[in-house]
């Protein structure tokens, strides 16, 4: 069994003391996603903060949208066309902007058919 990173040999107060000085986003963002542990100590992004995170450089240059479906960030091509150029960054609406997939399953659910909200929905 391969012996654990030194990175992961240290307290977690160091941790703590480490992601404080990450950036907020993308750094720390990351950072969550590179094990359970930091996953686990690192809190998910809430909506008000993927809309200022949707306003960063990063989220320009790689194109990436706040969904208030599903409360992820995606990439701007999981986006309709209003939702991806009219309702775009600053938009009124902006809060309101769902992804493709979250406008299908609320249309699937609402239709009576296999899902309903419980749950087991299309894209799960």
């Amino acid at each position: 069994m391969p012996s654990p990173s030194p990175l992961m040999t240290l307290p977690r107060e160091l941790h703590l003391s480490i992601i404080d000085q990450l950036d907020f986003f993308p750094s720390s963002m990351t950072l969550r996603l590179a094990n359970t542990h930091f996953y686990n100590l690192l809190k998910p992004l809430n909506y008000q903060e993927m809309l200022a995170v949707e306003k960063s450089d990063y989220a320009l240059f790689h194109d990436v949208v706040p969904c208030h479906g599903c409360r992820r960030l995606r990439p701007g091509h999981k986006f309709n066309e209003y939702q991806r150029h009219v309702c775009v960054r600053g938009c009124q609406h902006r809060e309101e902007r769902t992804c493709i997939e979250c406008n299908v399953r609320a249309i699937y659910d609402s239709s009576g058919r296999e899902g309903g909200g419980g749950g087991g929905g299309l894209f799960q």
